[in-house]
């Protein structure tokens, strides 16, 4: 009987393991496709017009596109400096030479997500997460995400 209260005690602790990991893992996976929602928007936000006319108004494109997110839990934002803007002839890491007339944009957005329970528990705090998206603009006028 002694030997069933151990493995009842031992149980009873690996499923608390498993339930903190479960939780923590599920903000993670959360933040990680929020994160790449709003770089996918940014990024074909930024392509709406050509960015090379005026790359001043495809930061604040981008800008607008990230911002609503930043009221949540955890927020989702963007630095300018790590966007890149590809005109036609440069080559787009992935997609290969751009053709003449057409660009692209690379948004990438950031994610810091408190971890609750098993995170805490190891020593961290807060897991980084960082996702990138690639939107074409065709001499068309056509967008796509491409990456």
């Amino acid at each position: 009987s002694g030997s069933v209260v151990v493995l009842g005690s031992v149980t009873l602790f690996a499923l608390l393991g498993v339930l903190m990991a479960s939780a923590d893992l599920g903000r993670v996976v959360m933040a990680q496709q929020r994160a790449q929602e709003v770089a996918n928007l940014a990024a074909l936000t930024a392509v709406e017009s050509r960015p090379s006319q005026d790359y001043g108004r495809a930061f604040r494109r981008i800008a607008a596109a990230v911002e609503p997110d930043s009221s949540l839990d955890q927020p989702v934002t963007f630095v300018p400096r790590e966007t890149i803007f590809y005109v036609g002839g440069n080559v787009v890491p992935g997609l290969g030479q751009l053709p003449a007339r057409s660009e692209a944009v690379t948004a990438k957005t950031h994610v810091e997500v408190r971890l609750w329970y098993l995170g805490r528990l190891l020593g961290r705090q807060t897991a980084s997460i960082t996702r990138q998206a690639t939107a074409l603009r065709h001499a068309n006028g056509s967008q796509q995400l491409v990456d």
